[in-house]
């Protein structure tokens, strides 16, 4: 129970970048101006596809985007990595995707969600981030 209050009064969403970014296959860096925890086991981090990413057209003309999602990101198609003031890492790979909006119009349309591969996020600073996809990702949050 102190869990679940824990993430009702606690939980909330970073930005890790104030302005878009693209990820390619090679690793991009970004050192986080503050530093960041996980109050549970569960966290993820989201990247957030722009709606004028050439990806984003192909999804508008599927009938299951959901299903186009699946086939374009399959599993760890994109990878994360934490690094915490002690210099350890843990690692993140793509494994499950929202959809907001199926118009695909709004910034926040659709999310790639990048699920913790290692289990030991807790008691923990964070203080930079590396990713990589595997297919190119254009002005990205």
């Amino acid at each position: 129970m102190k869990l679940f209050f824990m993430i009702l009064f606690f939980g909330k969403e970073i930005l890790l970048t104030s302005s878009p970014v693209d990820i390619t296959n090679e690793w991009l860096i970004l050192n986080l101006e503050k530093q960041i925890s996980a109050i549970n086991s569960g966290a993820t981090l989201n990247v957030q596809l722009s709606p004028n990413d050439p990806i984003m057209s192909k999804l508008q003309t599927l009938d299951d985007p959901f299903d186009g999602l699946v086939k374009n990101f399959p599993n760890e198609t994109i990878e994360a990595i934490l690094i915490d003031t002690n210099n350890d890492e843990v690692k993140f790979q793509s494994g499950s995707f929202s959809i907001s909006d199926f118009t695909f119009q709004r910034s926040d349309s659709v999310r790639i969600k990048l699920l913790d591969r290692t289990g030991v996020l807790l008691n923990r600073k964070f203080k930079t981030l590396k990713i990589k996809s595997e297919i190119p990702l254009e002005n990205v949050k």
